[in-house]
């Protein structure tokens, strides 16, 4: 699998508090915006727009450094990344000494009890031990409310719940996919009874299982925008259309506000 296609490694924080909510999020963009996640947005761009690389004495902070972990199927990028100087460290291209990486990541709010964010900063140490082939035992969590950094041990604990959690997210996404496109056969089956359009033809619906991750999130926007035009036609349109949306999300935690509520 090309990494282009692997899912955001930041998904796992959303799919660690709710299922659902990382379903709307991350693949129907329907995750309306309030004051807390706009706070957010900027604090992380700002962690962003700052110089990629500063280096301070014995400190070097590279900001928006990408990831990749083959091991969970994870893409994306670090906040910003500290290597110290450290005897038992790895070379860097450019830089005399051993250095050892120290993942920082940026967050709104205050530390939680939820390991959500500890478990998107372990995956994200995860893919810089696979791309460096080094340890990182230990990131932090700085948080822009209370202004304090939460430390992070990458226990074996917490390792085996960010490698259990990448695994459901990836097959959550493949089985959501999947169930989209089942239901919009059916959908499509059901539109040319009632004679709507005779010339769309069921195989455009069907078949797609098959698919790249990319072409997926492609499909389903593709019936999401279709679906909300030809729903509004008759009964048993808007019928099908509440089928996919009941069945589309899991329903399972019961932690989830509706869309127009703030992240987690």
């Amino acid at each position: 699998m090309d990494t282009e296609e692997y899912l955001s490694i930041s998904g796992i924080q959303h799919f660690c508090f709710c299922p659902r909510q990382w379903a709307l999020i991350h693949l129907e963009q329907q995750w309306s915006e309030n004051i807390r996640t706009t706070e957010g947005h900027l604090e992380h761009r700002r962690a962003h727009e700052s110089e990629l690389k500063e280096k301070r004495d014995n400190l070097l902070t590279v900001r928006g450094l990408r990831v990749v972990s083959y091991r969970l199927r994870l893409s994306g990028v670090c906040d910003a990344v500290e290597f110290s100087t450290d005897p038992h460290g790895i070379t860097l291209q450019n830089q005399p000494g051993l250095w050892k990486p120290f993942p920082v990541e940026y967050k709104h709010g205050s530390t939680k009890e939820i390991d959500a964010d500890r478990v998107q900063l372990c995956a994200q140490a995860m893919a810089l031990e696979e791309m460096l082939v080094c340890d990182v035992p230990q990131g932090a969590l700085f948080y822009e409310t209370t202004r304090r950094r939460e430390i992070v041990d990458m226990t074996m604990e917490l390792r085996q719940k960010t490698l259990r959690l990448a695994e459901q997210m990836n097959l959550a996404f493949v089985k959501l996919a999947d169930n989209y496109t089942d239901l919009i056969g059916k959908f499509a089956v059901a539109l040319l009874a009632e004679g709507v359009d005779r010339n769309v033809k069921k195989k455009r619906f069907l078949g797609q299982c098959k698919m790249s991750p990319s072409s997926r999130r492609a499909w389903i926007e593709i019936i999401i925008g279709f679906t909300v035009i030809v729903c509004l036609l008759s009964p048993s349109s808007r019928r099908a259309w509440i089928e996919i949306r009941r069945r589309g999300c899991c329903r399972s935690c019961g932690q989830c506000r509706p869309p127009r509520g703030g992240r987690g």
